[in-house]
This record gives C-alpha cells, structure tokens and sequence, in this order.
C-alpha cells in the first residue's frame, strides 16, 4: 500500500539537495569503495563470515554487510560493538516478504534465512582507517 499523498515525484527541495550534493559524487563513492575494502581484507578468511556478492554492475558500496553463520554470533557481535559505543545496523531485517502490508506472504527460505544473519558495520563519510580496525578487531574477537 503506498502512503496517501505520495505521488512518486521529487519535490524541488529534493531535487535541488541532489543536484547540490551531485558534484560530490566521484569523492563520496571512492570513500566508500576504500573503506568496503579495508573492512573485507580486514575480515577475509574468516570461516565464521560471508559476504554479499557483488555481481552486477559497479556498486555504489553504500553499506558494508556481514552475513554470520549463525543469529547468535550475529547477536554477539552487535552486543560488543554496542558496548564500545559502536552500533552496527540490521538493514536487511526482516525479510521484505514478511511485510504483509506491502505483499502478499510468500515463503522464501533463503532471504528469511540469511535476513536474520546480517548486519551492516558502521561505513561513512567520516569513518577513519582506525575506526574500521577497531570495530574488526571487536568482530573478530566476537566471533572467534
């Protein structure tokens, strides 16, 4: 069901924040693409961990997702990171074919499975080389 009122347009104070933030556009998507990758050489070869593939197109790296082996490692490393004040996210949870106000209830195993697995690790404009170390050593230390 889409909101009343919505009519799928931008509005001019969107559209000009876009344009506005456009011309930075080049700068933000390397920042992104270097921090995506010290995060997954920081986390490779860990039995324990998967990532998404990236197999269409040049993504946009927007978020940095970890697939755990299991809810409860991915509980665990989500209370140690809160502890040290670091607050991943659970983007991709629940799975969208749950919301039975948007579609009508469709088993997908796979997508429910892996939706109670995955976290986002903090990734943005102001995230330092150090802050990425600090939050996969907690990882690390949460799941090995």
């Amino acid at each position: 069901m889409i909101e009343e009122g919505f009519n799928g347009k931008l509005t001019e104070v969107h559209a000009a924040l876009g344009l506005a933030n456009l011309k930075y556009y080049d700068e933000v998507l390397e920042d992104r693409k270097r921090k995506y990758f010290l995060y997954k050489e920081a986390l490779s070869g860990i039995s324990e961990l998967s990532f998404q593939a990236l197999k269409i197109g040049e993504p946009n790296y927007s978020y940095f997702p970890l697939i755990f082996e299991s809810e409860e490692q991915m509980f665990r490393v989500t209370e140690a990171l809160s502890n040290h004040k670091i607050y991943p996210r659970r983007y991709f949870y629940p799975s969208v074919n749950t919301y039975t106000k948007i579609v009508e209830p469709v088993e997908m195993p796979i997508s429910e499975d892996i939706s109670k697995r995955i976290l986002c690790l903090p990734h943005y404009w102001k995230l330092t080389r150090e802050s990425i170390g600090e939050i996969t050593k907690i990882v690390k230390e949460s799941i090995l």
